[in-house]
């Protein structure tokens, strides 16, 4: 049974703390606890009452209680790490090494959806950002190719020129964007991946 000695705090289950301010007898002797739900705040004569039966229960599951917010805390700090790892990821795919530092919101906003846009290569999935780098470091270089339009009606020019990432050794040619194109020129400009020496 609390006593004078014992008024303080009592932990419940889904709240931080409640405090117990004092304990007072009614007319019968019977013993009630004025509890201060509102605490850390003053109560301000406002108090829940409970009996001794009430402050038994409570008490006998201060360790449950406990188990309860330390389970709770946890959990939030788990959430909170995952959070952050999952915004560190995905800085360092949208990361483009400077490509947009100068350029306007709505510009950066441009060319980060057309950069993380995903096409398949080699198998795998992979953003065009990603395979700007690929290529970068496989030694292609940014050139034009003539295609004929013999057969489009529609043609105002007797070939079309297309962007493309091309390969002198083994001839390959990749059609990107404007947008790829000159993310690749500012890697290579900068030298912000070096080619890497394939045997």
């Amino acid at each position: 049974m609390l006593n004078a000695e014992h008024v303080g705090k009592v932990l419940l289950y889904m709240y931080d703390t409640v405090k117990v301010e004092k304990i007072g007898n009614t007319s019968n002797g019977k013993e009630w606890y004025f509890i201060n739900s509102s605490y850390p705040e003053e109560a301000n004569g406002y108090y829940d009452l409970w009996e001794q039966e009430k402050m038994d229960q409570i008490l006998s599951k201060q360790e449950y209680y406990k188990e309860i917010q330390e389970r709770s805390r946890l959990k939030e700090i788990a959430e909170a790490e995952e959070q952050a790892r999952q915004e560190k990821i995905k800085a360092e795919k949208e990361n483009l090494y400077g490509f947009t530092d100068n350029m306007t919101a709505m510009q950066k906003g441009k060319i980060l959806k057309c950069l993380m846009k995903e096409l398949g290569f080699e198998g795998k999935w992979i953003t065009r950002k990603e395979f700007c780098i690929i290529l970068l470091k496989r030694n292609y270089y940014t050139d034009t190719k003539e295609y004929s339009n013999m057969y489009n009606k529609k043609a105002k020019n007797d070939y079309t020129l297309s962007r493309g990432l091309y390969h002198p050794t083994d001839r390959t040619f990749y059609e990107v964007t404007k947008t790829e194109q000159d993310f690749f020129n500012y890697l290579k400009d900068n030298k912000i991946f070096e080619a890497e020496q394939i045997a």
